[in-house]
């Protein structure tokens, strides 16, 4: 506001001016009207002067009227205006820490199951045609069903009769049955006891240990 007042001094300085001038050349004296019967073209611009200068104070106080009133009502808005404040959002995590010296559970080994096998050889009086090895059986394998395996990877070639309770074996690799002798041929043993009925009908467990020998008299395979 210092502004505006600085400019209102300056416009009444400025009739006081004016009002000196006119007083110095025709009498006049700033408030009074003058009286003549003529007026001379000085008096007139003097009347201008003077007239020109009021209006422009009251203009200037209309505006630092104005200028005060904008000030005001813009105070009062700025003091209504709601300051809105936010809160940054914390965000928080959860992290498991294990106890000094302890390490996670190691989840259990995945076992494969156990397959389930026999040992089997074919031996002759000159050795082994095949000598022992691992087979897999299941729970339905009968000792004949060994031995044709064995055979079958080996590349040897068996002979048989029959089936199941008749099951006989006549040759395997060549020895056949009376080659040696009219009581030779072969006969099978589990876990060293002879067999007591047809290979084809025989069970056989795991573990188990299974022989096919060629014997010259079965009357000595005891």
């Amino acid at each position: 506001m210092k502004g505006w007042q600085k400019i209102i001094g300056d416009i009444a300085s400025w009739l006081l001016v004016i009002g000196g001038i006119g007083y110095a050349l025709y009498g006049y004296t700033p408030g009074k009207t003058i009286t003549t019967t003529t007026t001379t073209p000085q008096v007139k611009q003097v009347q201008q002067d003077q007239q020109t200068a009021a209006e422009t104070v009251k203009n200037v106080e209309g505006i630092v009227s104005n200028a005060e009133a904008t000030s005001s009502d813009t105070a009062g808005k700025n003091s209504a205006v709601k300051v809105i404040t936010t809160q940054p959002v914390k965000q928080t995590s959860t992290v498991t820490q294990q106890p000094a010296g302890s390490t996670a559970p190691a989840s259990a080994p995945v076992q494969e199951k156990k397959q389930d096998t026999v040992t089997v050889s074919v031996k002759t009086p000159d050795g082994y045609l095949i000598a022992p090895r691992s087979v897999e059986i299941n729970d339905q394998t009968k000792a004949a069903d060994v031995l044709k395996l064995v055979c079958q990877e080996a590349g040897i070639k068996l002979e048989t009769t029959g089936s199941g309770a008749t099951l006989y074996t006549k040759g395997i690799g060549g020895w056949r049955e009376f080659d040696k002798g009219p009581y030779s041929g072969w006969s099978y043993r589990i876990n060293g006891v002879k067999g007591d009925r047809s290979s084809g009908v025989k069970d056989v467990n795991p573990g188990d240990t299974l022989e096919w020998n060629y014997v010259v008299d079965y009357r000595e395979d005891k």
